[in-house]
């Protein structure tokens, strides 16, 4: 019996282990996940979160008060990938932490500017804010879209018949650059020749 409680033990710890070190294919998602479980890290050390992060922060930024004290930093956003356009501060998803007591914005500006890229995530940014306590998380931003690819939009082919009687297939294959899921107006035109005909390639066979 005592050796049927040890399996079942182990194969929980198991699982449990593997699904902690499954890798994070939507940041969004999972940081929206961290977001409806913050009751279990209000009134918490920052670092308690830290720990349970499976993503790497990138950047942090400390947030100005709105209030005459312009040395409070009540809120931090932590990145989780670099911005490169202005655009990007909008779109990748981040995390505010709202801190339960104001931290002093020029401690946190000293440390953001210690590195060549403003606010990279080092182990002097993690050692002053790990103590931290949080009030508050949310989580903003949307997932990247995906890179620009070109589509084939119609592919025709003729067939072409040689001197010797013999025939080849001559290929225009059309293809457009689609962005975020729409096609643009920017279009690609190659040939080729096969002897067969490529699967999916629709058009009249003509004889020249």
């Amino acid at each position: 019996m005592n050796k049927q409680i040890i399996i079942l033990a182990f194969l929980f710890s198991f699982a449990t282990a593997q699904a902690q070190t499954q890798p994070v294919t939507d940041t969004l998602a999972y940081l929206k996940s961290i977001e409806a479980r913050k009751a279990e890290f209000v009134g918490q050390p920052f670092s308690k979160l830290l720990n349970e992060l499976k993503i790497n922060i990138i950047k942090f930024g400390p947030i100005g008060s709105n209030s005459n004290d312009i040395t409070q930093e009540p809120t931090t956003v932590f990145r989780f990938k670099r911005p490169i356009a202005s655009q990007d501060y909008l779109d990748f998803p981040s995390i505010s932490i709202y801190w339960h007591s104001y931290i002093d914005i020029d401690l946190s500006t000293a440390i953001a500017t210690q590195t060549s890229v403003y606010g990279k995530w080092t182990d002097s940014a993690k050692l002053y804010y790990q103590n931290f306590i949080i009030d508050d998380i949310i989580v903003d931003g949307k997932n990247p879209p995906p890179p620009p690819r070109w589509v084939v939009t119609s592919c025709v082919y003729k067939k072409v018949k040689l001197e010797d009687g013999l025939y080849y297939f001559r290929y225009v294959v059309t293809k457009q650059l689609c962005t975020d899921g729409v096609l643009g107006t920017e279009t690609e035109v190659t040939y080729s020749t096969t002897s067969v005909p490529t699967e999916g390639c629709m058009g009249a066979i003509d004889v020249q």
